[in-house]
């Protein structure tokens, strides 16, 4: 499950990217990596690949729905021209929204996924939830190579948890998402990177970011117990069908 993860952070931080998108004003480096999660989604559909197919389309939603909407969120909570009364704030009201969304959508999906195996769905909702509070306390203005950065470091850093949590008993693979998110906190707070909230003149603008990163600390915690209740549903339901003959 960490090979996508790998490939995503090395997609990432290509040089060549760099060079192409300031040639030609183009995102390169995010359509590149849009192109690799329908590749890595494709080919293992063809391929009958049932748990990579369930790890490459989760990081497509994380990169493909949720990380065009992170940048927004986390500059315009920094920033005193917007606000209620100033104007801006129904854009940045509807970006929190889609971000939510995005995240309580996400972490379904790796639930239903996952029904056959729970312990499977906190790692495939890794990326997406380490992507969250990295994006809200990274500087300001990240742009596209900053943004790029992130991503290789989250995309990094799941590979490597999610290897560890493949190793790990199937009882404490649940926890992997919740406790990667616990590490991620301490590690950005050690480096100084924190939610830069001090510049907002309307309280309620950043406010959204810290109702995106409770939800998804929940999201976290909720995924495998969702996952597991499912697999009881799903379980009772064919119990409950009566045999053909």
């Amino acid at each position: 499950m960490a090979a996508p993860h790998a490939l995503t952070a090395v997609v990432a931080v290509l040089p060549l990217v760099d060079r192409i998108s300031t040639a030609t004003g183009i995102p390169v480096g995010m359509l590149m990596i849009a192109l690799l999660h329908v590749a890595g989604s494709w080919l293992t559909r063809e391929l009958n690949l049932g748990v990579w197919r369930r790890v490459w389309l989760l990081d497509a939603v994380s990169c493909g729905l949720l990380l065009p909407l992170l940048p927004l969120l986390a500059s315009t909570s920094r920033v005193s021209y917007v606000s209620r009364t100033w104007g801006g704030f129904d854009p940045v009201l509807w970006t929190a929204i889609g971000a939510i969304s995005v995240v309580i959508g996400a972490g379904l999906l790796a639930a239903a996924l996952s029904a056959d195996q729970p312990a499977e769905s906190s790692l495939l909702f890794l990326p997406l939830a380490l992507l969250v509070p990295a994006f809200l306390g990274a500087p300001r203005d990240l742009g596209e190579r900053g943004s790029l950065t992130v991503v290789a470091e989250v995309f990094a850093l799941a590979a490597a948890i999610a290897f560890v949590g493949w190793l790990l008993p199937a009882g404490l693979q649940p926890l992997t998402s919740a406790l990667a998110l616990v590490v991620q906190f301490a590690v950005l707070l050690a480096l100084g990177y924190r939610p830069g909230f001090d510049g907002a003149r309307d309280k309620l603008v950043p406010g959204l970011s810290v109702v995106l990163l409770v939800v998804t600390i929940v999201a976290s915690v909720a995924v495998p117990l969702v996952s597991m209740w499912l697999r009881r549903v799903i379980r009772a339901a064919g119990q409950s069908t009566p045999s053909a003959g």
